[in-house]
């Protein structure tokens, strides 16, 4: 009778280990992330990570809003990230972070010192040309990055601010 007991204990101890019993496993919770630069215009296509205190954990990239998700268990982060501006400064994001478990929070990250340009190319009639080279130049003259244009025309290009271009 002592023996079907202890294996009883043992089995339902198993069941709860196997199950992921709280105990054993921390519940999930979901990060939502918001990146935007100073003005409120979102960072579009940003690969963002998430990292505890030994590893990368997940990677995901930000959408046109600038929103990113992570989904993991409970505890505390960083989320890392580098933007490149078309000019080639980077700038680091890093960011702690807690994700607690079964609930979601958020945290909107403001990344200061860069601007977008936005440059609207039109033919002389006032329509919109795609496949138009746009320069970028410091105020030296020299060259420091190329886009093409959309096809409505359009050109974005990520640029440290306070500089003349």
């Amino acid at each position: 009778m002592k023996n079907k007991r202890v294996f009883l204990v043992l089995l339902l101890s198993l069941t709860v280990l196997l199950t992921g019993c709280s105990l054993f496993g921390g519940k999930k919770g979901t990060l939502n992330v918001t990146v935007k630069i100073d003005d409120g215009t979102p960072i579009a296509n940003l690969e963002l990570v998430l990292k505890d205190s030994k590893k990368d954990l997940q990677k995901v990239k930000t959408n046109a809003e600038g929103f990113a998700a992570f989904e993991q268990k409970a505890g505390d982060y960083k989320v890392e990230g580098t933007l490149k501006t078309d000019s080639g400064k980077e700038f680091t994001i890093s960011e702690s972070v807690r994700i607690e478990g079964e609930k979601t929070s958020s945290k909107d990250i403001k990344v200061a010192n860069v601007g977008i340009i936005e440059v609207n190319v039109k033919d002389k009639h006032e329509n919109d040309l795609g496949e138009a080279k746009v320069v970028l130049k410091d105020d030296q003259g020299k060259e420091l990055a190329t886009k093409v244009t959309d096809s409505a025309g359009v050109a974005s290009l990520v640029v440290e601010s306070g500089l003349e271009y």
